[in-house]
């Protein structure tokens, strides 16, 4: 069985308009109002905001995903990704959840201790950090990466699946997959990874390895050969940007490879604005 997806798109300003757009961008706030208060990353909602903004830190991982399905889980850990340049930006989120949150750095994985385990090379050191609050030990993982802000999201692209291909920066929400993630289906991209993938289908995702339905994104990867064409590029009608409400919706989304420039329309698909069909051709 082979699963392809089909979009059926309708213009940019529609959705803009539509009750859709106003539900997923209440819960943008809802999630990242949850994620200041239950980890007590500053007085208000504003101050993560701000660190996010100055450190061009990205929030990835399980969390985004409660924009999509808020309540549908509730993790126990955060992870933040930071560009290259930490000696004046990486290291400030850093600083900040240490010297002023209370978090204590309790783990660190650099490259020299192997292969990272979600075989990304884009990540060259990973620290966990963790404060008690209340009866729970909450967890940061900030996830040091080798690129900048321009071309953070490449990292993750070497996320297990796509499922996880979500992130909040300090702009707004943004998908790379979101014809697949909302219908709750996603693909699997390195087999073997059995414990991570089996963490979304427990909270009732359909993840497959189905290469052939992954050949319907263009490649793009450093490693041309050593990645088997896993890593594909995605264009920007296939990418959903939502923005916080009050943000400068004239300024571009200016991550690549995900690169969403105004003139193209932000947020381009989401629930009204496409179908998602799955055709068995054998």
């Amino acid at each position: 069985m082979k699963y392809y997806v089909y979009l059926q798109r309708r213009s940019a300003d529609t959705f803009h308009n539509s009750a859709e757009f106003a539900v997923v961008q209440l819960n943008l706030h809802q999630t990242f109002n949850a994620i200041s208060a239950r980890f007590g990353l500053g007085d208000t909602p504003d101050i993560l905001r701000d660190y996010l903004r100055n450190s061009e830190a990205t929030i990835s991982g399980s969390y985004p995903l409660l924009v999509l399905f808020p309540g549908l889980f509730i993790p126990n850990d955060l992870d933040v990704y930071l560009p290259y340049d930490v000696e004046s930006a990486g290291w400030l989120f850093r600083h900040w959840i240490e010297d002023e949150c209370g978090y204590t750095c309790v783990e660190v994985y650099d490259s020299d201790d192997g292969p990272y385990p979600f075989h990304n090379p884009y990540i060259f050191m990973v620290t966990k950090h963790e404060k008690r609050i209340g009866d729970n030990i909450l967890s940061i993982n900030l996830l040091c990466t080798t690129v900048n802000k321009l071309q953070i999201h490449s990292v993750l692209s070497y996320f297990p699946s796509t499922v996880a291909m979500n992130a909040i920066c300090s702009e707004g929400f943004v998908s790379m997959y979101p014809a697949l993630t909302v219908s709750q289906r996603g693909l699997e991209l390195y087999p073997g990874r059995h414990e991570w993938i089996s963490k979304y289908v427990g909270r009732g995702f359909d993840i497959r390895e189905d290469l052939d339905a992954w050949l319907l994104f263009p490649h793009v990867c450093p490693y041309d050969g050593s990645c088997l064409r896993r890593i594909r590029r995605v264009g920007d009608h296939l990418t959903m940007f939502v923005p916080f409400i009050g943000s400068d919706s004239d300024e571009s989304y200016p991550w690549s490879p995900w690169h969403i420039p105004n003139s193209s329309g932000l947020c381009d698909i989401l629930f009204g604005k496409f179908s998602v069909k799955y055709s068995d051709v054998g």
